[in-house]
């Protein structure tokens, strides 16, 4: 089936979906295309199945290491804190992360900041990793076989100084200074 346009001379067919010649090209858009501010570097990941360590870690961290509240990532289980790396890999620098998340997941072992652990260096990740439980033992197989051979991993008991985190941050080479 052929389609005319009455802008066209009888005969000539037009080509579905293209406008017919001599019809006025759209009209500019104004203002310019809108320029989206860039999404901020996330420096820090904090992981912690415990809300208000989880906002006391930030605040404390963030103030003590130079970072804006939007450079610090923070999640409740293991599965965000990888959703967080995954999207900012290239600028982060350290995760700090409880050894068990017991409040999201009691029965579940695979929620554990070991596992986190292994997962970050298997993607690649080669910053310092703080694993923070009251619950493991650093003597404990399954904590020296996987986090002692990394220098770049620190198991704390708690309860843990936010002097000393901080600090083994700096050591690493995180934060402002």
């Amino acid at each position: 089936m052929m389609i005319y346009s009455s802008s066209h001379l009888p005969g000539i067919p037009r080509t579905p979906g293209v406008p017919p010649t001599g019809t006025p090209p759209a009209p500019p858009v104004t203002g310019g295309p809108k320029t989206m501010a860039a999404e901020p570097a996330i420096r820090l990941i904090i992981v912690d199945d415990e809300a208000p360590l989880l906002r006391a870690y930030k605040r404390i961290l963030g103030q003590h290491l130079g970072y804006q509240p939007e450079e610090i990532g923070t999640a409740t289980d293991r599965m965000g804190a990888l959703a967080i790396y995954a999207a900012h890999q290239s600028t982060v620098l350290a995760v700090v992360t409880d050894g068990e998340m017991r409040e999201t997941a009691p029965h579940n072992p695979q929620e554990s900041g070991l596992i986190l652990h292994d997962e970050l260096r298997e993607l690649g990740f080669k910053g310092p990793i703080a694993v923070i439980s009251a619950h493991l033992d650093p003597a404990h197989p399954r904590a020296t076989s996987r986090m002692f051979r990394c220098l770049q991993t620190l198991f704390y008991k708690k309860p843990v100084t936010p002097a000393d985190l901080i600090s083994w941050l700096k050591h690493h080479g995180v934060g402002h200074t």
